[in-house]
């Protein structure tokens, strides 16, 4: 049996001397900048948190979100109502918290919607150019010419209330921006050398899209996505408040603040609170933007 060797003082010498260098791992240094990011930590803790009370809002909330009671009508906060109550004496505290579970599922949705027709359109263009861009990108540029928020009622106020409304229109009017995005993406790596290496084995063009150029453009992807879903958020309050959006007695938070805006100057916590769930997640999206461009692209700091 061969003999087990105790490493002596000068093999250990030589091993920390001679020791093997560390590998590169790009994934490994873009989570240290972006652990690095404080913004984008601040950012990331917060819509955590949203998605936690998204999904608990039903354990959290001390009221049901429809529940009415005339005798607490019109209360500021207080112990037995954090946000106060609204005119038909319903909690602003479990609206709010069921407002974040529809709020994040609806922009969830819309940005889904938004990345597989414009994204998709984005990066047929990018791969194909030629007739094939130009025909895809001269209509988005029909769509961009009419401002977002401005399409977006044209839709809902063509095709009514609800939510597959409002998701139709989040989505056409996201689709420009979405579309040239991707197509930018794509063009960054159309050229690249292993690309051209795959051209010459004879892949596919479906197979060259989904297995090299996609993989190799997610990190960009991801940044449009993460800003898609702020723009998304604060578009569906603008519809909700300006009553083109969801109906009643949904706890969107636009929705609560369309229903409150009558009562400012009386009540100013009825549009206080959901005004404030609006801004944070807002603001947490764009900081979690904001880090993720940073740590996966750090040339576009």
């Amino acid at each position: 049996m061969a003999k087990i060797k105790t490493p002596t003082p000068a093999m250990v010498r030589y091993a920390k001397k001679h020791k093997r260098p560390k590998t590169y791992s790009p994934t490994r240094d873009a989570v240290k900048r972006f652990v690095r990011n404080r913004n984008a930590i601040v950012g990331f803790i917060i819509i955590m948190l949203l998605l936690v009370i998204a999904i608990l809002a039903g354990v959290i909330a001390p009221y049901e979100y429809q529940a009415q009671d005339y005798a607490a009508a019109f209360q500021g906060p207080s112990g037995a109502h954090l946000f106060g109550t609204d005119n038909y004496g319903r909690d602003l505290f479990s609206r709010c918290l069921y407002g974040a579970r529809y709020t994040l599922l609806l922009a969830l949705g819309c940005v889904i919607l938004a990345f597989l027709t414009g994204g998709a359109l984005g990066i047929i263009a990018g791969y194909f150019g030629g007739t094939v861009d130009t025909v895809i990108m001269r209509c988005m540029d029909v769509l961009q010419a009419i401002p977002q928020v401005l399409l977006a009622i044209c839709i809902t106020s063509a095709l009514g209330n609800g939510v597959p409304q409002m998701l139709t229109a989040i989505m056409f009017s996201s689709m420009p921006i979405m579309s040239k995005n991707c197509r930018a993406a794509i063009l960054n790596v159309r050229n690249a050398d292993y690309v051209e290496a795959s051209r010459a084995i004879g892949v596919s063009e479906g197979r060259m899209i989904l297995k090299h150029m996609i993989p190799n453009t997610v990190g960009m992807m991801v940044i449009y996505v993460v800003g898609l879903m702020g723009a998304s958020i604060n578009i569906m309050a603008s519809l909700s408040y300006l009553g083109v959006g969801l109906v009643p007695p949904t706890p969107e938070w636009g929705l609560i603040l369309s229903e409150a805006k009558g009562y400012f100057t009386s009540f100013p916590h009825m549009v206080l609170f959901p005004a404030l769930m609006i801004l944070i997640t807002i603001l947490a999206f764009n900081m979690l933007g904001d880090g993720l461009r940073d740590a996966l692209d750090p040339r576009l700091k």
